[in-house]
């Protein structure tokens, strides 16, 4: 059996929602409750502040994918990591730099 893979997602230090991956390829994103109630900013202005979940059948939302590392940075993340280079969620929960650490962002998803 499949399982659901999650991560959180910030805006700057603070904690705004949960990405998960379904079995099956659907992606969820959805804001954290106590964000959306202090009218913190949205994550994306594709994705304004809601208390209903986003949900993406087939595959990550667009503001996610752009966030993926591409060509040889993304090789070697996933080498680095042992992750398959085909699963494009990965690379938004392992935002890693050569060196091996994190990347500073304002968006980030751990």
């Amino acid at each position: 059996m499949a399982n659901t893979v999650w991560g959180k997602v910030y805006y700057k230090d603070t904690y705004a929602g949960r990405l998960q991956e379904e079995p099956g390829g659907r992606v969820v994103f959805t804001y954290d409750l106590a964000y959306v109630q202090e009218k913190q900013p949205a994550i994306a202005h594709t994705l304004p502040l809601s208390t209903q979940p986003y949900i993406s059948e087939s595959g990550l939302h667009p503001f996610f994918d752009n966030l993926v590392a591409e060509g040889w940075f993304r090789n070697a993340q996933a080498k680095a990591l042992g992750i398959d280079t085909k699963n494009r969620y990965f690379a938004v929960f392992y935002p890693v730099c050569w060196s091996g650490t994190p990347i500073s962002r304002a968006k980030s998803a751990i």
